[in-house]
């Protein structure tokens, strides 16, 4: 449903593109739904990417054994999370995001 908002409409994942419809475009009912369905779609992805970054923070918290308890001075997280491998980071993101596609698309 998004992918197809967004090459209709040619935008991208961004809200710097501005995506929008034109005064002239929004008597049509099916084009308005198409543009409504996307960006729900694309606001859910900007609130789900909010959740991944704490979950990530949560699981370098874990691997690192820093206390997920206390304020975290930034030098000393980044400092425990350099050795950490990106791609993995990575991976486990992508799983993570399809796992929520899937329950997201259930309710």
């Amino acid at each position: 449903m998004l992918a197809d908002w967004y090459f209709q409409w040619g935008a991208t994942h961004s809200m710097n593109q501005r995506p929008s419809i034109s005064g002239d475009e929004i008597s049509d009912t099916v084009i308005v739904a198409s543009f409504a369905n996307g960006m729900i779609g694309m606001f859910d992805s900007i609130i789900r990417l909010s959740e991944w970054s704490k979950e990530i923070v949560r699981r370098n918290c874990a691997s690192t054994g820093l206390s997920q308890g206390q304020p975290i001075p930034i030098a000393t997280y980044l400092e425990a999370v350099a050795p950490l491998s990106r791609q993995v980071a990575f991976d486990a993101m992508c799983v993570w995001w399809r796992a929520q596609s899937h329950a997201h698309e259930k309710v």
